[in-house]
């Protein structure tokens, strides 16, 4: 890989990952100032949040000309902090309602899998940001020749059938009889997951 972090080796098990998220842009070198990764350290929401907003294809992202300003998603996100836009697309395409938005939280396994299982729903929804995003990167991919947010918990049936799913595909980095659901995401873990639901994209 052309970027790497100074603190990821190839004998790392996030290796690989952590590879293909550089190479999607879904983790940046150098993003706020950090050339590490930090693979262990605890994930926040507000980074999950812009993880996968990454992945998404940047849903709502002006490349060009002046930024419009926007209601603030939550009262705690304010326009201009680093996951203020992935929070407000959460928002616009139903994957998040909630305010306070709690960024610097951590978010568990359990909640990253539903969130996932929601956005792979919102994915079938033509009209969605999401969707018209996918398809963008997917255009974008070709030519270079190469679910309510799950913080809130606020829908025990989501998170059942959310977890079902998960193990099904093997997306998340554990085996069902660890019982790892309810443990805070690591960020080798949020890529490794994110990883793992791209595989099965096919």
């Amino acid at each position: 890989i052309s970027q790497r972090y100074d603190d990821v080796t190839p004998e790392d098990d996030c290796y690989d990952a952590l590879a293909w998220a550089l190479a999607g842009n879904v983790a940046e070198v150098g993003s706020d100032g950090y050339n590490d990764f930090r693979p262990r350290d605890k994930a926040s929401r507000g980074e999950v949040a812009v993880f996968l907003w990454r992945y998404a294809g940047r849903p709502g992202d002006v490349l060009l000309g002046p930024r419009p300003s926007f209601a603030d998603p939550a009262c705690d996100v304010a326009f201009g902090s680093y996951y203020a836009e992935a929070a407000k697309w959460l928002k616009e395409d139903d994957l998040s309602v909630a305010d306070p938005f709690r960024a610097q939280d951590t978010m568990t396994y359990g909640e990253l899998a539903t969130l996932l299982w929601r956005y792979a729903r919102l994915l079938e929804t033509p009209e969605s940001q999401a969707s018209d995003a996918a398809h963008s990167a997917d255009d974008e991919a070709s030519t270079r020749s190469e679910e309510k947010e799950a913080g809130e918990r606020t829908a025990a049936g989501d998170d059942a059938d959310a977890a079902a799913w998960a193990f099904k595909h093997d997306i998340l980095p554990f085996y069902e009889f660890e019982n790892k659901l309810g443990e805070p995401c690591t960020r080798e873990g949020v890529i490794e997951t994110l990883y793992a639901f791209d595989g099965i994209r096919g």
